[in-house]
């Protein structure tokens, strides 16, 4: 299932949204019937919460079925709700939007240079992948360059052929290419899917929801 959803009237879902394939993390200011949808579209339980008393949830944090990483801007209810539900790491580095600089799936993490070496073992421990660094596009944010779930892989238009095959080499799958929001490259910033379904925002072209439909194989 495709929905297209805008959060509080912005079409970067992907900023505010993070959907893995045991749940999914909204921000506090949806509404109970939004949530409804995309209960129905993930077809995983829904989680409302803040991180840092922000509702960026997409860009902060990156998770899959086996645990989450996250900044240290989160605070001690935050965290404890979240650790109810999964294992979590707070990770503390420079730039806190963890959520954008990890792409993670069920078994596999591109993650940023950026990182450091002691959050790269962090993340392979808690998510329980194993973990290559990289880019997309030639930036370091692969987290919104990109979304990956056990369906598909889709990416930045922009994409070398060099980091194409080292990414389908490591994540098993061929990447897919395409845009949202009316040609947006960074993908992750528009859109949040896991296996099940997907949402993208309001702006969103019909050739744009296609080519989204087909690499992540929500037909």
């Amino acid at each position: 299932m495709l929905k297209i959803l805008d959060v509080n009237e912005n079409p970067y879902v992907g900023v505010f949204v993070r959907a893995s394939e045991s749940m999914v993390l909204v921000p506090q200011v949806l509404a109970d019937k939004e949530k409804a949808i995309l209960e129905k579209v993930f077809n995983v339980p829904v989680l409302s919460t803040t991180i840092g008393n922000v509702n960026i949830l997409g860009s902060l944090i990156a998770m899959n079925s086996h645990g989450a990483v996250v900044s240290n801007i989160i605070n001690n209810i935050e965290f404890q709700l979240l650790a109810r539900e999964t294992n979590v790491a707070v990770l503390r580095e420079k730039n806190n939007a963890l959520g954008n600089m990890i792409l993670a799936s069920e078994d596999k993490a591109l993650i940023s240079p950026k990182l450091s070496r002691r959050s790269e073992e962090r993340i392979k421990d808690v998510l329980n992948v194993e973990a290559m660094r990289g880019s997309i596009a030639g930036q370091d944010n692969v987290g919104m360059s990109a979304v990956v779930t056990t369906r598909g892989l889709l990416c930045h238009p922009k994409i070398t052929s060099e980091e194409k095959e080292a990414i389908e080499e490591f994540f098993g799958m061929r990447p897919s290419i395409g845009t949202v929001n009316f040609g947006i490259p960074l993908i992750g910033a528009g859109l949040a899917s896991n296996s099940n379904g997907a949402i993208v925002g309001s702006r969103t072209t019909g050739i744009e929801l296609n080519r989204i439909e087909n690499a992540l194989g929500l037909i």
